[in-house]
């Protein structure tokens, strides 16, 4: 298992910067250049999507990012150097699709904070996983001799890890969160147009039009700088 953590943290970002299928865009590109337009047989549309960067799946990197750190959470008990490892990928695949977004990929489609909610949703399971990760290597795990490597082991300790992990899941942890923090109200009828619109809405048709995206942009990132 430890040499399928090493390649994951090597394989992920290695294939997010060295994308074979963008190399094969790139010598398409370059043939369809070095081909006289009275000699091609491609029409518009086709030469548009080929030089056309491709989309940024946000929500395929959400779901790898969940995928990776729900198995670490689960082999961390008996091998504890996969935090270690894991916490080195998600360096390396933060800057790796860092550099793929702004230099090889298509600005992604906005999505909303729903989808970054959800996300975070997902951190509740991380400490069921390790619980009862913990339980079957404490049950199962054996040394080189074949013996059970904590045959003396209590479960206590593991059994209320599961209870209070199950409740953190089932349990409106944003209800708690409302009674033991002070939490910003949701917008209101009262709250001006600059607050709801960094709060609420993060994107607008000048947003969404190719042709003024980034100067909208810009002047929204401007506008959230300014109310920090």
């Amino acid at each position: 298992m430890f040499f399928i953590f090493i390649t994951n943290t090597v394989l992920n970002p290695g294939m997010t910067l060295f994308n074979p299928f963008w190399f094969l865009r790139k010598f398409k590109q370059w043939k369809v250049q070095k081909t006289p337009a009275e000699e091609s047989n491609k029409i518009q549309s086709e030469v548009n999507s080929m030089f056309e960067l491709p989309a940024f799946n946000l929500s395929y990197k959400y779901a790898s990012l969940i995928k990776n750190m729900l198995v670490c959470s689960f082999y961390a008990s008996a091998m504890p150097i996969a935090i270690v490892i894991q916490f080195v990928a998600l360096a390396l695949q933060y800057w790796a699709d860092k550099i793929s977004l702004l230099r090889t990929t298509a600005l992604p489609v906005a999505m909303g904070k729903e989808i970054s909610d959800a996300m975070i949703e997902q951190l509740e399971y991380f400490a069921f996983f390790f619980a009862i990760g913990q339980l079957i290597f404490i049950r199962t795990l054996q040394n080189t001799q074949g013996d059970l490597a904590y045959p003396t082991s209590s479960n206590v300790l593991v059994y209320v890890m599961i209870v209070i992990s199950l409740v953190n899941m089932i349990f409106p942890m944003e209800v708690l969160n409302k009674i033991l923090f002070k939490i910003k109200n949701d917008v209101t009828e009262n709250t001006n147009f600059k607050q709801a619109r960094i709060r609420e809405f993060s994107t607008d048709y000048d947003v969404e039009n190719p042709i003024t995206r980034t100067k909208a942009l810009k002047k929204y990132f401007a506008l959230v700088d300014a109310a920090k």
